[in-house]
C-alpha cells in the first residue's frame, strides 16, 4: 500500500524474470481509494497460527482486509492514515473558492482564503487579478 496525501492505492508485489536475466521487482496497480472515501477500522483474526492484526478498509467502491506483520505496526498504519486524512479534510476546507457567475468566455482566476497563496502568487510575478481564457 502507499499513503499520500489524498489517496490510498493498493498494489500487488510482483517479482518477473529468471536467475541468469536476473528479477525485476515491481508493482501491479489495484486501486486507488480517495481518503475521502475511506474508513479504516482495526481488527484481530484468531487463526491456527494465532492472533493476526488487520485493517479494514471500508469504501463506497471496494472494502478489503490488509494484515499487518505485528500490533505495532497496525497501529502506525492505521494512526498514518487517519492523521492524513484529517489533514487532507484540513487542507481542503482551508480553501475557498469564491464562485463567479459570468456569461462571458473567460473567467477571474479563483480567489482563495488563504492570504499565503496571494504572497507566493506575487513573488512569482503572477497575477492574480489577469483574466485568462477558460479552457
Amino acid at each position: 500500500m502507499f499513503l499520500f496525501s489524498d489517496c490510498l492505492i493498493y498494489a500487488t508485489p510482483t517479482v518477473s524474470g529468471n536467475v541468469l536475466d536476473g528479477f525485476l521487482e515491481y508493482y501491479i496497480f489495484n486501486r486507488r481509494i480517495p481518503l475521502d472515501d475511506l474508513v479504516v477500522e482495526k481488527d484481530k483474526q484468531k487463526t491456527s497460527v494465532g492472533v493476526r492484526y488487520c485493517l479494514r478498509f471500508l469504501s463506497s467502491t471496494k472494502s478489503f482486509l490488509a494484515y499487518c506483520s505485528s500490533e505495532q505496526s497496525q497501529i502506525e498504519w492505521f494512526d498514518a492514515i487517519e492523521r492524513t486524512k484529517l489533514e487532507n479534510m484540513k487542507a481542503k476546507c482551508s480553501f475557498r473558492v469564491v464562485p463567479q457567475l459570468t456569461a462571458s468566455p473567460t473567467a477571474k482566476v479563483m480567489s482563495f482564503s488563504l492570504p499565503i497563496l496571494s504572497t507566493i502568487a506575487w513573488g512569482l510575478g503572477w497575477n492574480t487579478e489577469k483574466e485568462y481564457p477558460v479552457l
